[in-house]
């Protein structure tokens, strides 16, 4: 008898036992849970809740109840001290409660149990701009944008580094390193005022003369920026700078090997205006000639397929092309335009020599800042092949 009763205690105990550890797991479980769901902190039992107070915590900071965020924070590093997040909380609660001496302490903590918590880079980051120093602030800069790469088309942190030579100086030194961040930093621009979008350029000038480059591709989003907003000839230098072999000659790219690669990008490389009734491909490249264009349109009217942005002095200028009809003879169904808009209609009057080679003079105007080079393919039948695009000063 009594054999089966201490039987059945051990299976008792068992038994409660494994309800315990469910227990526990499932209130483990709750307060892991409240990282994605920030709601259910609330119904985690206080035994329980550790991750669910820095979720409160941080639902009282954003409501601003920061006398709640403060006893919140205190509870969640008396559970977790070692965490560099609850002390980071409790800097941060104190702070917006205006205790800047309890913030900085708690900071300090946080600063020495690791740097990876947001709120502590971002106050010391803060403080080290207090103070001027900004290799320090650079340092935690990149430090908060390698964890979370949005942050950084966040024109108001960046300010005050675009703003300073100093500053500027060590942002440059961080994206020499080519971080993780640095296609949405020079990227995501289009949101950028023109203020700041000048500032952004001078930036990547100084990347540049440090040696490194964006290339075509990863300055064109800034130069198509700089080039709305009308400062091209800032855009222009920036281009050239980042984007030194497509660069030669005032035509960019005028064998078309950078179109048919798809390394180029921008408005002074070539921009293709297809549509679905015209048919544009790059063909193979040829001694002497590099590539061409093949076109060919079944449109009852012209259509653009072809433009870019020059920059040249003001003056007049010899402009030429070539085009060919599919039995090699010279065609006079692409038609050049030369003017200060993109969307300009100013055609120019060609001479079309036996090889297919038309020639027109153009005038590059001052007031223009940059001329629009178009192209377009008149109605026809057959393709036509464009090639041997130049853009030369004369007398």
């Amino acid at each position: 008898m009594a054999a089966r009763i201490g039987v059945a205690w051990q299976r008792a105990a068992i038994l409660a036992g494994c309800g315990a550890l469910a227990l526990l797991a499932i209130g483990s479980g709750l307060d892991r849970s409240t990282t994605q769901s920030p709601a259910r902190a609330a119904r985690v039992p206080g035994i329980f809740a550790v991750r669910a107070l820095a979720a409160r915590t941080q639902q009282s900071l954003q409501t601003g109840n920061y006398v709640a965020a403060n006893l919140l924070a205190e509870r969640f590093v008396r559970k977790d001290p070692v965490t560099p997040e609850s002390t980071a909380l409790l800097g941060a609660a104190r702070f917006a409660a205006g205790d800047l001496d309890g913030a900085d302490r708690a900071f300090r903590v946080a600063g020495n149990l690791g740097w990876r918590t947001g709120s502590t880079q971002y106050y010391w980051l803060w403080e080290a701009l207090k103070t001027q120093d900004f290799g320090v602030a650079a340092q935690r800069l990149d430090a908060l944008f390698r964890q979370d790469l949005a942050l950084a088309a966040d024109a108001a942190m960046l300010a005050p580094f675009e703003q300073d030579v100093r500053g500027r100086d060590a942002l440059v030194g961080r994206l020499a390193h080519g971080p993780a961040w640095l296609s949405d930093y020079f990227g995501n621009v289009y949101n950028l005022d023109t203020a700041i979008a000048l500032r952004r350029a001078a930036v990547l000038r100084d990347l540049a003369a440090r040696g490194m480059r964006l290339g075509c591709a990863g300055v064109g989003p800034l130069t198509r920026k700089l080039v709305a907003a009308g400062r091209i000839l800032d855009a222009h230098g920036l281009w050239r700078m980042h984007c030194p072999a497509a660069s030669q000659g005032l035509v960019a790219d005028a064998s078309f090997n950078g179109l048919a690669s798809g390394k180029l990008d921008g408005p002074f490389a070539w921009t293709v205006l297809g549509s679905g009734d015209v048919s544009i491909d790059v063909g193979p490249a040829t001694p002497g000639s590099g590539s061409h264009l093949v076109l060919a349109s079944s449109a009852g009217f012209g259509r653009r397929v072809l433009m870019q942005l020059v920059v040249a002095q003001p003056g007049r200028y010899a402009l030429t092309w070539r085009a060919r009809d599919e039995q090699g003879r010279g065609s006079s169904r692409i038609a050049a335009s030369f003017g200060c808009r993109a969307d300009s209609r100013e055609w120019v009057q060609a001479d079309l020599d036996s090889a297919g080679r038309s020639t027109a003079i153009v005038d590059a105007r001052s007031d223009c800042g940059g001329s629009w080079l178009g192209f377009t393919l008149q109605p026809g039948n057959g393709r036509i092949t464009l090639d041997r695009i130049a853009l030369q000063r004369v007398n």
